[in-house]
């Protein structure tokens, strides 16, 4: 409950600041070219608009929630403060490779609530806060069947799991 409070008082700062630009993730496929359109936004694209300030919220089209993401490579860390990640669905949105990927994402970012992703099958960990994470809120995510660790925290500060 107390983690469901702090992650709704930063959703609600955000709106506040008027910084509430929301990008849809339409596409399951692991594709980037270099634009995020009605057409053809993946979630490889919408990371990149948060980490380029130009939006603080992804969330998934309800028609992909409860499917499988087959990344190629993993994706690209996230460094955007002040952002929110909304998977969604029963069991999330699942996030997961039938290449040899090592890693699924790396998280670098302060003030970042992800929620409703599944991590699973990856070489080494699901998902990684580095020492630079701090404030990051996960809810209702799940790390399943990967090789060293699902869930891997690196000197990160005050995280929050629920």
């Amino acid at each position: 409950m107390k983690i469901q409070f702090l992650s709704c008082l930063f959703i609600g700062g955000l709106a506040l600041k008027g910084n509430t630009q929301t990008v849809t993730v339409n596409v399951l496929d692991d594709k980037s070219d270099g634009s995020c359109t009605v057409q053809h936004c993946s979630f490889r694209e919408a990371i990149a608009i948060l980490n380029e300030g130009k939006a603080t919220t992804v969330q998934f089209d309800p028609n992909l929630t409860d499917d499988t993401l087959w990344l190629e490579e993993p994706l690209p860390d996230l460094i955007a403060d002040n952002c929110l990640i909304q998977g969604g669905g029963h069991r999330g949105v699942v996030l997961s490779t039938k290449a040899a990927v090592s890693h699924g994402w790396k998280i670098s970012a302060t003030r970042a609530t992800l929620k409703g992703l599944n991590f699973s099958g990856f070489a080494e960990f699901g998902m990684k806060l580095d020492s630079l994470a701090a404030f990051v809120f996960l809810l209702d995510n799940q790390f399943n069947f990967n090789g060293k660790a699902g869930l891997y925290i690196e000197g990160a500060n005050n995280i929050s799991v629920g």
